[in-house]
């Protein structure tokens, strides 16, 4: 694999602790724009923690993580949710939006600039388009798994290929094997087709062979 561009993400030395325990202990790592990297690892190995670390979401005890080089402390927070998308593993909503209300969310960096289109290409990518005017709360959890996919893809989604950045944490947990095998397939192709470069958190060995 090719590598003579720069990482999108770089860390070295990372460390985090809670209650003076260590979570992250000296993790030096780079992420490639071209390539769809895995952590993987057992429950409680820190695998969510260094996602969070990776995408601002946290922030080290140590060294910044850098994003193109730049620190992600000091990235416009607009500018950030066009360049990098995050799919948490849990997302608790106690309101009851729509699927389609629930995808929009990730076009608010955007105002209405390719909204519709953007929507469409997303549910119909993540296969949830007949879940389109569903009650998001309804669904089941392998249903709600795929509209959260949705909501990020759409968060990145441009008319033309644009270096961007997607963060998953266990996307294929809840659902079925058929969807599980799609999501992987629909990640190589935003992976390959939109130069959107994938990160993605895994428990499941066999999973992690077929990325």
């Amino acid at each position: 694999m090719c590598r003579s561009s720069p990482p999108f993400i770089a860390a070295k030395r990372l460390c985090y602790s809670v209650n003076s325990q260590n979570i992250i202990d000296n993790l030096s790592l780079s992420l490639y724009h071209n390539q769809i990297s895995i952590i993987i690892g057992p429950n409680g190995a820190g695998k969510s923690t260094l996602l969070r670390l990776l995408t601002g979401f946290l922030k080290p005890h140590t060294v910044d993580c850098l994003l193109e080089g730049k620190s992600l402390a000091t990235w416009d927070i607009n500018k950030l949710s066009r360049k990098r998308a995050v799919m948490r593993q849990h997302n608790q909503l106690n309101f009851p939006f729509t699927v389609e209300e629930i995808v929009a969310m990730g076009r608010t960096p955007y105002g209405s600039y390719y909204f519709n289109q953007a929507i469409e290409s997303a549910l119909i990518q993540t296969d949830c388009l007949a879940l389109r005017y569903r009650n998001y709360q309804q669904l089941s959890g392998g249903e709600q798994q795929r509209v959260q996919l949705a909501r990020v893809i759409v968060q990145l989604w441009q008319p033309e290929p644009n270096n961007s950045y997607l963060f998953l944490d266990e996307p294929t947990s809840a659902l079925d094997l058929y969807h599980q095998q799609q999501s992987l397939r629909l990640l190589h192709r935003l992976n390959r087709e939109q130069s959107i470069g994938i990160c993605c958190v895994l428990h499941d060995l066999n999973l992690a062979g077929l990325c």
